[in-house]
C-alpha cells in the first residue's frame, strides 16, 4: 500500500476505536462489502454523476496509472491488481512478486489523487 492508504487506515482504525477498520454497526464484524457499493450509489445519486461502484475504482486506479501522466509499466499496473502477467510457463520460472515495482506504482497514483483532492 501506498504512504497515503496507509495513513486512511490507520485513521479509519482510530475512528473504529477496535480490530477492524471497516466494522458493520455492532462493532465486531466486517462490513458488508455491498454496503460499499450501496454508499457509493447513493453519493453517486447526491452528486448526479453516472452509477459507479467499487470495480469502478479499480479501474479508474488501473487506467490512470499506465496513462501518459503516470507512465507505470502495463506489467506492473497489471500486477498492482493482482492480474496474472505472462505466460504460464514464464510464471513458473519468475516467482518474483515485483515488490519494488508495485510500491512505485501505487505511490504514484497516490501522489495523482493527492493532487487532485488537494485543496
Amino acid at each position: 500500500l501506498s504512504d497515503l492508504a496507509l495513513e486512511r487506515f490507520k485513521e479509519a482504525f482510530e475512528i473504529s476505536d477496535g480490530p477492524l477498520a471497516f466494522p458493520d454497526r455492532s462493532g465486531g464484524l466486517p462490513i458488508e462489502s455491498h454496503r460499499l457499493t450501496k454508499a457509493m450509489g447513493r453519493s453517486c445519486k447526491i452528486l448526479g454523476v453516472a452509477a459507479a461502484g467499487p470495480h469502478d475504482l479499480r479501474r479508474t486506479g488501473r487506467t490512470a496509472m499506465t496513462s501518459e501522466r503516470l507512465g507505470i509499466s502495463y506489467e506492473a499496473a497489471e500486477r498492482v491488481i493482482a492480474h496474472l502477467v505472462g505466460s504460464a510457463v514464464s510464471r513458473v520460472y519468475d516467482r518474483n512478486e515485483y515488490l519494488r515495482e508495485k510500491r512505485a506504482a501505487l505511490e504514484s497514483w497516490a501522489a495523482e489523487i493527492s493532487a487532485i483532492v488537494a485543496p
